[in-house]
């Protein structure tokens, strides 16, 4: 199949939803894919479509296959495209539950006849997606254990237990020490306004949700992600990893490198990656090399730009986006794995300070107390 009008400049399409900075599981309420039946949907698809079934009988096979109500009504819908005239990619967008990686795929394997390998490269990239979401969860869930444990017990002793240590203090009628008054106050200013911190928290959580919306602070959001120690890169790896596999794929299919450009930047859920490849383009247009134009931005490191150098200049880009897409995702693995390793003495360490600095200062009256009355 021949590629047809590539060098024109891609199409923006309404992405089905912008997922979050974490990129979190889609589920099924209000008719949508999660990640792992899209993993399986491809998967099938791309095996029976290899065996030479056709594509309106092996979305019908896949469609059978499905337990999920939801799943199957969305695989019927984009048959029924087809039947309308439709092709699969336009299919795929009439129905509104899918991302523009997945419409711009298609589209490109449609145009360069690689529908089997897009269908491939989609189902890895599903399994890849829910693979590190398994490893940052397995990563944080232990420290969001024990942070939430800490505030909880934190909480319970300032609204409980203080209160109790802070009557019999004031039998002593003697000064307390520093650590104790501060402990007490704080207790104190918790307890006397409680209802008016929870509905701060509230607010602020609301306000949170609001302007993630926006694309500005989207941005923003992003930018203060990638700057932070070690989370900021694991961030960056994840999303170059899904960079790199994208232009590979395009780049096998001979697709124009200004028309890989566009896409890819369609692609990207970061809005600063996106971005970022939107003036790499522009600088290609206007006569700069690849590795020229990434070099300019912040977001291509100096071993990034010299691979893409490399590639240009012994003619196999896409070979060299397929390697540095493997190596990010390993990257990204690791740091994962570690996050896990260094958060947990972490956590129990920050867990046992609070505590203890709350008991010290509770007990230092009595042992002041005590020391005086050894005195008289």
């Amino acid at each position: 199949m021949k590629i047809q009008d590539l060098s024109a400049p891609a199409a923006k399409v309404e992405a089905s939803e912008r997922p979050s900075i974490w990129n979190r599981e889609i589920t099924f309420t209000s008719k949508k894919l999660s990640d792992k039946d899209r993993a399986t949907f491809y998967h099938q698809l791309q095996t029976l479509v290899g065996s030479g079934v056709d594509i309106k009988s092996s979305l019908e096979l896949v469609r059978d296959q499905f337990k999920k109500k939801a799943a199957s009504q969305i695989v019927d819908q984009i048959i029924q495209e087809l039947l309308s005239g439709n092709s699969l990619s336009g299919a795929f967008l009439a129905s509104k539950q899918f991302s523009n990686y997945e419409y711009f795929s298609l589209k490109i394997g449609e145009e360069s006849g690689r529908i089997i390998e897009v269908l491939n490269t989609l189902a890895a990239y599903y399994n890849q997606k829910m693979e590190q979401r398994r490893q940052i969860v397995n990563a944080l869930s232990y420290p969001i254990l024990i942070v939430t444990s800490s505030v909880a017990a934190i909480v319970f002793m300032m609204l409980f237990i203080i209160p109790m240590f802070e009557e019999v203090f004031q039998r002593f009628g003697s000064d307390l020490p520093g650590l104790t008054q501060t402990i007490i106050g704080f207790s104190s200013f918790i307890t006397n306004n409680v209802w008016w911190l929870l509905l701060g928290l509230l607010l602020l959580v609301a306000a949170i949700a609001l302007v993630r919306r926006s694309e500005r602070w989207a941005t923003v959001g992003e930018d203060v992600l990638i700057r932070m120690p070690y989370l900021g890169a694991l961030y960056l790896d994840i999303q170059l990893s899904r960079c790199c596999a994208s232009l590979a794929l395009l780049t096998h299919a001979q697709v124009p490198l200004t028309r890989s450009i566009d896409f890819v930047g369609q692609m990207m859920t970061m809005k600063l990656l996106s971005d970022a490849l939107e003036r790499v383009g522009a600088a290609i247009i206007r006569g700069r090399q690849l590795h020229e134009a990434m070099s300019k931005e912040r977001l291509f490191d100096k071993s990034f730009v010299s691979l893409v150098r490399v590639g240009e200049e012994v003619n196999r880009l896409g070979d060299f986006f397929d390697k540095m897409s493997k190596e990010y995702a390993t990257s990204a693995s690791y740091k994962t794995k570690q996050l896990n390793t260094f958060l947990e003495p972490v956590m129990i360490v920050f867990l046992g300070l609070m505590v203890g600095i709350i008991l010290i200062a509770m007990y230092l009256p009595m042992f002041q107390l005590s020391t005086n009355l050894e005195i008289n």
